[in-house]
């Protein structure tokens, strides 16, 4: 899409206030009285540029701002106007008010060596004090009085709900008006543009998979749970540099920050975030300079889950409400998991077809009762992901670094193997290796409560589950003990999630014979 330009570069440069306007009927008399009137001072008010990009975020640190006396050297979304009385007489002490003009656009920032957080006092009274702050609301404007101010651009939350056109940003106008004592010497309107030199374009996969914009479309784009985002930079190099990092955020809550980079060589940047919820959402992207500015772009998502009905079935052979540790025959079991895809399409939703991958794919929250005694513990079963971005699923270390995972960060490393849940460098087999305590501590940097994370290997690390099949997701052969003496009630819960249609649970009870210790 093409750049809007700007025809005339000094036109937002320099605003110029008209001088008092006579009334007619008083005008019309002033040349038979020979008065002629007073001659008034040239209000105007300057500025380095006169187009910005979209901030990050508003939060400056006007001290560290005031420092830097080079106006090109500010970052890109904040420039700083300076206004001036031509005709002023010499010597006077001005007075100088800001405002924006409606609509409001963009934020006031005072021009002084404030830093955040701090106020300088203009009035101090017996029990309070009144001045400046950095960030100048209405309130503190009245307190300001500086010939110079600093103008911000505003974020992205300013794009038009209206994703049908393609953002080309807009205008802010700060107005000052400026008197010697009583006497108005006039006022200034200065127009300052921002997001317009550049853009970036937003993009989401549809249901089929194909990347769309929703650019001259009036009706939401149809996304996916596991939407993967995209974007583009046009023109590809500004005077602030090249993009530092790309933020795409689904409008439902999730985020995720990313480099340059895009294994889908036609964007600058891609990134998945996944969608908890079905509805119509607004997402963004902020392509983000390394000074805090940034260009923006939305649109507009409507999730269309599909209709999922997962079914999860605990067997275990044989089947016994008692087993007895003492018995050989009757101590094991052989425990099989087993996920069922029993999706069918309902109303204008598809059949789900699972996908299976990442941290907590299966989950055991096991309660014990015995005698007196009450406990409980969870254990997880993941599939082979990366250390941090626990959703990536992975075979090696490289998989978990840029460009292959673009949200992962550089020291993050593949789990391949069980290992503990915070010291996840300590492979484990049992909740028992990582405990910090004992003679000798088999983890000794281990932190407290610490479980041991299970991990399945079934093939891959991300596995899709048609509708009408299964999968065994854990199966094994289990010897049950029991050394108090009084018998285990045993409550096993057992939970499969799905990343794109919900979970189920399965419910196995059953006790577990005690051991009497022998009489003395």
């Amino acid at each position: 899409m093409g750049l809007r330009r700007i025809s005339d570069p000094l036109f937002n440069m320099i605003a110029v206030a008209s001088r008092r306007i006579v009334p007619l009927a008083l005008f019309t008399t002033l040349p038979a009285l020979g008065f002629l009137g007073p001659a008034w001072g040239a209000v105007t008010i300057t500025a380095v540029r006169s187009d910005l990009l979209y901030s990050v975020k508003v939060d400056p640190d006007c001290s560290e701002l005031f420092k830097e006396k080079d106006d090109n050297k500010l970052p890109f979304n904040i420039v700083r106007l300076q206004a001036s009385a031509d005709n002023a007489p010499p010597g006077a002490a001005l007075t100088f008010r800001w405002s924006l003009r409606k609509p409001k656009v963009g934020t006031l920032a005072a021009d002084l060596d404030i830093g955040q957080g701090e106020q300088t006092d203009a009035v101090i009274g017996m029990c309070a004090s009144f001045g400046n702050a950095c960030i100048l609301t209405e309130e503190r404007l009245s307190f300001y009085n500086e010939p110079g101010i600093l103008w911000i651009a505003p974020t992205c939350d300013i794009l038009s709900k209206d994703t049908s056109k393609q953002p080309r940003g807009g205008v802010g106008r700060i107005v000052v008006k400026v008197k010697n004592g009583k006497r108005k010497l006039g006022k200034a309107v200065i127009t300052i543009g921002y997001g317009r030199v550049g853009e970036v374009t937003l993009f989401v996969t549809d249901g089929r998979g194909n990347f769309q914009n929703g650019v001259g479309q009036k009706e939401a784009i149809g996304a996916p749970f596991n939407a993967v985002f995209a974007a583009q930079v046009e023109p590809p190099s500004l005077p602030v540099g090249p993009v530092d990092h790309f933020k795409f955020s689904n409008g439902a809550g999730n985020s995720i920050d990313v480099g340059p980079g895009c294994p889908l060589t036609r964007f600058d940047a891609c990134a998945e975030v996944d969608y908890g919820q079905t509805g119509t959402f607004i997402a963004t992207v902020a392509a983000t300079y390394a000074d805090g500015s940034a260009l923006c772009d939305n649109l507009k998502a409507h999730v269309l889950l599909c209709s999922g009905k997962p079914r999860l079935e605990v067997i275990t052979r044989p089947d016994r409400d008692v087993y007895d540790p003492d018995n050989p025959n009757k101590s094991m079991t052989n425990l099989t998991v087993r996920l069922h895809n029993d999706s069918k399409p309902e109303g204008n939703l598809p059949a789900c077809a699972f996908i299976l991958r990442g941290a907590d794919v299966l989950t055991c929250s096991e309660e014990l009762k015995v005698g007196s005694t009450r406990d409980s513990k969870t254990t997880s079963f993941d599939f082979q992901h990366c250390s941090e971005s626990t959703d990536f699923g992975c075979t090696s270390d490289a998989a978990c670094k840029p460009p292959f995972c673009l949200e992962c960060q550089q020291n993050e490393f593949c789990l391949l193997e069980s290992h503990c849940s915070q010291t996840k460098t300590q492979l484990c087999q049992t909740d028992a290796d990582c405990e910090p305590t004992g003679q000798p501590s088999k983890c000794p940097l281990c932190k407290d409560d610490e479980r041991c994370i299970q991990v399945l290997d079934l093939g891959a690390p991300e596995l899709r589950l048609e509708p009408g099949d299964s999968i065994d997701l854990l199966s094994k052969k289990v010897t049950l003990q029991n050394e108090f003496a009084d018998t285990a009630k045993m409550k096993d819960t057992w939970t499969a999630k799905t990343a794109n249609a919900g979970s189920d649970s399965d419910v196995v009870r059953y006790s577990i014979r005690g051991r009497p210790k022998p009489t003395p």
